[in-house]
């Protein structure tokens, strides 16, 4: 199993196991404000791309997607598997540290 990266502003990233980096960018894909956010999160979702480089959106769609994703371990919390929560909760929580 491979590892998925995001990659934010000032030299931040975060990375985790595809299978989350994909249920990730699905969510992405699901829930941005921005049009081309969503379409290009579900073409990296739907071809495999394990990576989304945020300096590729406008800032003001980085600042709605780093929004979005600090709000993920909540998502994950409601909709991910209990039994991995120890697990996937707080790889999620790191994503708060995107900038």
């Amino acid at each position: 199993m491979g590892w998925g990266t995001i990659d934010g502003r000032n030299e931040t990233w975060w990375e985790a196991r595809n299978g989350l980096f994909f249920w990730l960018l699905e969510k992405i894909a699901e829930s941005a404000e921005s049009e081309d956010v969503r379409r290009l999160a579900r073409e990296h979702a739907d071809a495999g791309v394990p990576w989304l480089d945020l300096t590729e959106f406008s800032p003001a769609e980085q600042d709605a997607v780093i929004a979005l994703l600090h709000t993920m371990t909540e998502v994950g919390r409601r909709e991910l598997p209990a039994e991995h929560h120890d697990i996937t909760l707080p790889k999620l929580e790191e994503l708060k540290n995107l900038e």
